[in-house]
């Protein structure tokens, strides 16, 4: 299931040159990300809380760029730079696939595709 774009430009990350490391749980309705070392992909949101990030797709996919532009502005959420090797936390499937990560102890949460998952 693909995030929706807000603007292409804001949202736009290096597309994944391979499948990430997932399995389909039909029982729960989610998907089963891996742990371990993934990299984030560039332009991609996180936040510093799950209910933000929730918040964040419903901007992405209702178009509100205003409240999108809002959580930017207060630091709720940020715009990843790619490449940077974060710890995936959790890899129990949660409904709309929203993961959490560690970058610099720091917790952050983002939709499972914005992070780039080795083999």
């Amino acid at each position: 299931m693909p995030v929706p774009l807000l603007a292409a430009a804001v949202l736009s990350g290096a597309l994944c040159a391979y499948t990430p490391a997932y399995s389909d749980d039909k029982a729960s309705g989610g998907i089963l990300v891996s742990e371990g070392i993934v990299k984030t992909k560039s332009g991609q949101v996180a936040c510093k809380k799950r209910k933000w990030m929730e918040d964040m797709l419903t901007f992405i996919r209702t178009k509100n760029k205003a409240r999108y532009r809002d959580y930017i502005e207060t630091r709720k959420c940020l715009i990843m730079r790619g490449g940077k090797e974060v710890k995936v936390l959790e890899s129990k499937p949660v409904i709309g696939v929203i993961v959490s990560f560690e970058y610099e102890h720091e917790v952050l949460w983002t939709y499972w595709s914005s992070l780039a998952y080795e083999r």
